[in-house]
């Protein structure tokens, strides 16, 4: 079961379930894959739905990866994927974007509601 005080958000994927979270190692690792800070990951996530773009499946599985590795170190990008076929991009996008959201509690303590800063434009 997921520790919802330390950003974990549960994922059912078939019969197994798993803890997504984003920690300061697994946002260091986005930093890694995409090549670009954290803020701007989190806010093209966020502007997704706005833009009318869907995101890339490459985009979504390195997110999953990224949530994955603070409870479950052994998985690599490709087991993501694989998790992936097992639940619906919809759910899969509202438990990636919750973890995010619990990652950046606000400063009265609630978790469920908060919102990641939005970076500042240069």
């Amino acid at each position: 079961m997921a520790n919802v005080h330390r950003g974990g958000v549960t994922l059912k994927a078939g019969e197994n379930s798993y803890t997504l979270s984003f920690s300061i190692n697994a946002m260091c690792e986005l930093e890694d894959a995409f090549g670009k800070p954290v803020m701007e990951v989190i806010e093209d996530f966020q502007n997704v739905g706005t833009k009318g773009a869907a995101p890339s499946i490459k985009t979504v599985r390195t997110l999953i990866w990224a949530a994955l590795i603070d409870h479950h170190p052994e998985m690599t990008v490709e087991d993501a994927g694989q998790i992936s076929l097992s639940v619906d991009v919809n759910t899969l996008m509202e438990k990636v974007g919750t973890a995010l959201q619990r990652a950046f509690p606000s400063q009265e303590g609630d978790q469920g509601k908060a919102n990641p800063p939005k970076a500042k434009a240069e």
